[in-house]
């Protein structure tokens, strides 16, 4: 049975000089994952990488051409509680200045697949 993982960042853009200027918003990201993709009823960080390489970039880690990069700041994920699913809390958001929202569903080869909150 797959499961909904919500993930909370964030991030902002450091500077070749090493000053980083945070987003202005956080960013709220809802993955539908298998079990598959969890250890325990935990994420590891390392499953959030494909998340990081859709919101950055392939190769965000190496950087932009310009010498910027994009750094997270925080990162919290958490598996929703059935209750917590059963209430659907990402229908109805949109973004505003205080939050941006992403939903996916992962596919069984680890993709990401972009969806809409409707479709989620």
């Amino acid at each position: 049975m797959n499961t909904v993982m919500q993930i909370t960042l964030e991030d902002g853009l450091m500077f070749p000089s090493g000053l980083t200027a945070p987003a202005s918003y956080s960013c709220i990201i809802f993955c539908r994952v298998s079990p598959g993709w969890l250890e325990g009823d935990q994420v590891t960080l390392a499953k959030l990488e494909p998340v990081f390489e859709n919101l950055y970039g392939e190769h965000w880690r190496a950087g932009n051409d310009d010498g910027s990069r994009y750094v997270v700041r925080s990162v919290e994920a958490r598996i929703l509680t059935p209750a917590e699913e059963h209430t659907a809390p990402w229908l109805g958001l949109s973004n505003d200045g205080e939050y941006h929202y992403w939903f996916y569903h992962v596919t069984a080869t680890g993709e990401l697949q972009k969806v809409d909150s409707s479709g989620f």
